[in-house]
Protein backbone atom coordinates (compact mmCIF):
# COMPACT_ATOMS: atom_id res chain seq x y z
CA UNK A 1 0.00 0.00 0.00
CA UNK A 2 2.74 2.34 0.99
CA UNK A 3 5.06 1.72 -2.48
CA UNK A 4 1.20 2.81 -4.02
CA UNK A 5 0.90 5.61 -2.21
CA UNK A 6 4.13 6.82 -2.56
CA UNK A 7 3.92 6.76 -6.65
CA UNK A 8 1.43 8.59 -6.84
CA UNK A 9 1.98 11.38 -4.29
CA UNK A 10 2.88 14.64 -5.27
CA UNK A 11 5.14 15.74 -1.71
CA UNK A 12 4.93 18.94 0.23
CA UNK A 13 1.92 20.36 -1.34
CA UNK A 14 0.87 24.17 -0.23
CA UNK A 15 -2.51 25.17 -0.20
CA UNK A 16 -4.38 28.22 0.55
CA UNK A 17 -7.82 29.59 1.09
CA UNK A 18 -10.14 32.20 3.08
CA UNK A 19 -12.06 30.54 5.75
CA UNK A 20 -15.43 30.38 5.71
CA UNK A 21 -15.50 33.63 7.84
CA UNK A 22 -14.67 35.21 4.86
CA UNK A 23 -11.83 37.07 5.83
CA UNK A 24 -9.09 35.22 7.21
CA UNK A 25 -6.59 33.99 5.11
CA UNK A 26 -5.37 30.05 6.00
CA UNK A 27 -2.74 27.87 4.89
CA UNK A 28 -1.66 24.20 4.98
CA UNK A 29 1.51 22.37 4.11
CA UNK A 30 0.54 18.95 3.01
CA UNK A 31 3.07 16.18 3.37
CA UNK A 32 1.45 14.71 0.18
CA UNK A 33 -1.66 15.33 -1.81
CA UNK A 34 -2.93 12.19 -4.62
CA UNK A 35 -5.26 13.65 -7.24
CA UNK A 36 -7.94 10.98 -8.53
CA UNK A 37 -11.73 10.81 -8.35
CA UNK A 38 -11.01 11.30 -4.12
CA UNK A 39 -8.45 13.24 -3.40
CA UNK A 40 -6.27 11.82 -1.09
CA UNK A 41 -4.17 13.76 1.52
CA UNK A 42 -1.14 11.71 3.04
CA UNK A 43 0.51 12.66 6.38
CA UNK A 44 3.89 10.60 7.59
CA UNK A 45 4.34 10.68 10.81
CA UNK A 46 6.91 8.78 12.84
CA UNK A 47 6.24 7.28 16.47
CA UNK A 48 7.58 4.89 19.28
CA UNK A 49 4.78 2.40 18.58
CA UNK A 50 2.58 2.69 14.93
CA UNK A 51 0.31 -0.41 16.46
CA UNK A 52 -3.25 1.09 15.50
CA UNK A 53 -4.43 1.49 18.87
CA UNK A 54 -0.96 3.64 19.89
CA UNK A 55 -1.30 5.54 17.17
CA UNK A 56 -4.95 6.60 17.60
CA UNK A 57 -4.04 7.46 21.38
CA UNK A 58 -1.01 9.79 19.59
CA UNK A 59 -3.63 11.31 17.21
CA UNK A 60 -6.26 12.54 19.79
CA UNK A 61 -2.47 13.52 22.30
CA UNK A 62 -1.21 15.66 19.04
CA UNK A 63 -4.46 17.14 17.80
CA UNK A 64 -3.36 15.68 14.20
CA UNK A 65 -7.35 14.81 13.76
CA UNK A 66 -7.35 19.11 13.84
CA UNK A 67 -4.71 18.93 11.06
CA UNK A 68 -6.73 16.64 9.23
CA UNK A 69 -9.91 18.61 9.58
CA UNK A 70 -7.80 22.17 8.81
CA UNK A 71 -6.67 20.73 5.43
CA UNK A 72 -9.94 19.37 4.54
CA UNK A 73 -11.70 22.58 5.10
CA UNK A 74 -9.29 24.15 2.87
CA UNK A 75 -9.70 21.92 -0.01
CA UNK A 76 -13.19 22.15 0.42
CA UNK A 77 -12.85 26.27 -0.43
CA UNK A 78 -10.58 24.90 -3.09
CA UNK A 79 -13.78 23.49 -4.39
CA UNK A 80 -11.90 19.78 -3.96
CA UNK A 81 -13.82 18.04 -1.64
CA UNK A 82 -15.00 15.40 -0.36
CA UNK A 83 -11.21 14.31 0.46
CA UNK A 84 -9.91 11.31 2.23
CA UNK A 85 -7.01 11.71 4.96
CA UNK A 86 -4.27 9.25 5.19
CA UNK A 87 -1.67 8.51 8.13
CA UNK A 88 1.10 6.67 7.33
CA UNK A 89 3.00 5.94 10.91
CA UNK A 90 6.31 5.08 11.24
CA UNK A 91 8.01 3.44 13.92
CA UNK A 92 11.50 4.71 14.99
CA UNK A 93 13.31 1.62 15.30
CA UNK A 94 16.29 -0.46 13.98
CA UNK A 95 13.42 -2.97 12.48
CA UNK A 96 10.11 0.25 11.87
CA UNK A 97 7.35 -1.27 11.13
CA UNK A 98 5.17 0.74 9.13
CA UNK A 99 0.96 1.31 9.53
CA UNK A 100 -1.45 3.13 7.05
CA UNK A 101 -4.44 4.10 7.77
CA UNK A 102 -7.86 6.68 6.94
CA UNK A 103 -8.37 8.69 9.07
CA UNK A 104 -12.56 8.24 10.07
CA UNK A 105 -14.35 11.21 8.73
CA UNK A 106 -16.06 12.03 12.41
CA UNK A 107 -12.45 12.43 13.49
CA UNK A 108 -12.19 15.01 11.17
CA UNK A 109 -15.61 16.50 12.36
CA UNK A 110 -14.02 16.74 15.77
CA UNK A 111 -11.50 18.67 14.59
CA UNK A 112 -13.90 20.63 13.08
CA UNK A 113 -15.57 21.62 16.32
CA UNK A 114 -12.38 21.84 17.66
CA UNK A 115 -10.56 24.03 15.19
CA UNK A 116 -14.55 26.24 14.88
CA UNK A 117 -13.58 27.12 18.84
CA UNK A 118 -9.77 28.24 18.12
CA UNK A 119 -11.03 30.47 15.50
CA UNK A 120 -13.61 32.05 17.25
CA UNK A 121 -11.53 32.71 19.79
CA UNK A 122 -8.94 34.57 17.20
CA UNK A 123 -12.25 36.53 16.20
CA UNK A 124 -12.56 37.52 19.96
CA UNK A 125 -8.61 37.93 20.11
CA UNK A 126 -8.48 40.37 17.38
CA UNK A 127 -12.07 42.47 18.41
CA UNK A 128 -10.23 42.88 22.10
CA UNK A 129 -7.04 43.71 20.58
CA UNK A 130 -5.78 41.09 23.07
CA UNK A 131 -3.92 38.14 22.99
CA UNK A 132 -3.46 35.55 25.80
CA UNK A 133 -0.08 34.06 26.46
CA UNK A 134 -1.55 30.69 27.96
CA UNK A 135 -5.07 29.15 26.41
CA UNK A 136 -6.77 29.48 29.79
CA UNK A 137 -5.81 33.02 30.18
CA UNK A 138 -9.24 34.99 29.80
CA UNK A 139 -10.05 37.65 27.86
CA UNK A 140 -10.63 41.01 29.81
CA UNK A 141 -14.44 41.94 30.90
CA UNK A 142 -14.96 38.00 30.66
CA UNK A 143 -14.26 37.96 34.28
CA UNK A 144 -14.77 40.52 37.13
CA UNK A 145 -11.80 38.63 39.20
CA UNK A 146 -8.97 37.30 39.01
CA UNK A 147 -8.08 33.66 39.85
CA UNK A 148 -5.82 32.64 41.92
CA UNK A 149 -3.09 30.16 41.23
CA UNK A 150 -1.52 27.85 44.19
CA UNK A 151 1.07 25.37 44.88
CA UNK A 152 -0.21 21.62 44.75
CA UNK A 153 -1.61 20.48 48.04
CA UNK A 154 0.95 18.22 48.79
CA UNK A 155 3.21 21.56 49.12
CA UNK A 156 1.85 21.73 52.20
CA UNK A 157 2.21 18.48 54.04
CA UNK A 158 -0.92 17.94 56.46
CA UNK A 159 -0.47 20.30 58.82
CA UNK A 160 1.39 23.59 59.99
CA UNK A 161 3.40 22.00 61.93
CA UNK A 162 4.61 19.74 59.84
CA UNK A 163 5.70 22.54 57.87
CA UNK A 164 7.68 24.03 60.58
CA UNK A 165 9.46 21.05 60.86
CA UNK A 166 10.71 20.81 57.47
CA UNK A 167 11.68 24.24 57.26
CA UNK A 168 13.97 24.58 60.58
CA UNK A 169 17.41 23.69 60.16
CA UNK A 170 18.32 21.14 62.67
CA UNK A 171 21.73 21.99 64.66
CA UNK A 172 23.21 18.92 65.96
CA UNK A 173 26.20 19.69 68.53
CA UNK A 174 29.65 17.36 68.59
CA UNK A 175 30.36 16.47 72.16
Amino acid sequence: VVKNFLSRLAPEVSIFARHEDGGTLCKGRLDGFIRGETPIIVELKTTRDASTAAFSREILKRGYYKKAAWYRMLLHQMRISPVEFWFIAVEKSDRPRVNVRRLADRAMDKGDLDNDDAMNLLKQCKMANFWPELPDAQLPGSTPEIPFIDLPDFAYGASVDELVGMTEISEDKET
